[in-house]
């Protein structure tokens, strides 16, 4: 295989930032995990394999899949090929998903009727912050003049129409996280 030319410092920073700080942290973690339980970069298909079966009762199917990818581009990183992209590892992770996983719920997608919703909303919210921003100087100057009046008004109607907007749309997402508890496993 042909040694590869350095990359310029510019790559290095972007590919740096490619990836959030607690992405890097918890790949850290995923691999340390492997590692501490006899895993080591490079490995083979079959203690990737068997890595995997031996959390599988205890470690979430989110998390193995986690893992697996950490340890996955680990490989990459290193100039490696990965074990991850082997038949039996995929069969193993596919039974582990079929056995332990839960469905994945389906939720409806936006529409254009939702999408066009969501920019009058915030089309009505910049307005709100017209509003406020017209209506500051005279209430500090105490001159209220009969159309700030009627703005407020329009304000309030406006924020009401916001805010029911604002939960409409939020119960949706209440139901897609429901089963989220952010808790790390293992």
């Amino acid at each position: 295989m042909a040694e590869r030319a350095a990359p310029s410092a510019q790559v290095n920073r972007y590919t740096q930032v490619a990836l959030a700080d607690n992405t890097h942290r918890s790949y850290k973690a995923d691999l340390a995990h492997f590692r501490a339980h006899g895993g080591t970069i490079p490995t083979t298909a079959i203690k990737l394999a068997e890595y995997l079966a031996s959390f599988a009762d205890t470690l979430a199917v989110a998390t193995l899949q986690h893992r697996l990818i950490a340890i996955h581009r680990a490989h990459l990183e290193a100039g490696h090929t990965s074990p991850a992209m082997d038949s039996l590892v995929k069969r193993t992770m596919q039974g582990i998903r079929r056995t332990k996983g839960t469905a994945q719920r389906r939720v409806k997608a936006l529409v254009k009727e939702d999408i066009i919703e969501l920019v009058l909303t915030a089309e009505s919210i910049f307005a709100i912050g017209q509003l406020l921003a017209h209506a500051s100087v005279q209430v500090e100057t105490g001159e209220l003049a009969q159309d700030t009046v009627e703005a407020l008004g329009w304000l309030l109607a406006e924020l009401g129409d916001a805010a029911a907007a604002c939960v409409e749309l939020a119960a949706p997402c209440r139901h897609a996280t429901v089963d989220f508890t952010g808790a790390r496993h293992g």
